[in-house]
């Protein structure tokens, strides 16, 4: 029994589908996290908080701001063992800023007398300035 299948091609126009604009999603540099729209960068070298501000500006970068409850878990989960120099610093006699010149507001209390903040295991402290220990930077993805 022979079985003769034909196959008939219909002569149809594609269809085009609308185009459906892309969106860039931005990468971090190698080594570095992601999270929201920061990469973060937690060192595994020590320094004082000036010169590690000063360091993280030779990559576009600045100790971190914590700018949610959500970041400061992320920061907290990742941060590992060590105290962490975060981009919070205040003169005396005056309230803390953060490296860009704003305020603190009441999201989270710096405990200490320090005139630079850290994230240590459990909250945030502050400490002289002089101090040698890690830091955080982080930068917009």
């Amino acid at each position: 029994m022979n079985i003769t299948l034909s196959i008939v091609l219909i002569d149809r126009k594609p269809e085009l589908c609308p185009a459906v604009p892309t969106r860039q999603v931005a990468s971090c540099p190698d080594d570095w996290l992601r999270f929201m729209e920061k990469c973060y960068l937690f060192s595994k070298t020590e320094g004082n908080w000036t010169a590690s501000q000063n360091y993280c500006s030779l990559y576009s970068a600045s100790l971190t701001r914590i700018d949610s409850e959500k970041e400061k878990v992320f920061i907290m989960r990742y941060k590992g063992q060590f105290d962490h120099w975060i981009g919070l610093q205040r003169k005396p006699n005056q309230s803390w800023k953060w490296v860009n010149g704003t305020e603190l507001n009441d999201s989270f209390e710096i405990l200490g007398t320090g005139q630079c903040a850290y994230v240590n295991d459990n909250d945030f402290g502050s400490s002289s300035c002089a101090r040698e220990q890690h830091w955080i930077r982080s930068k917009p993805a």
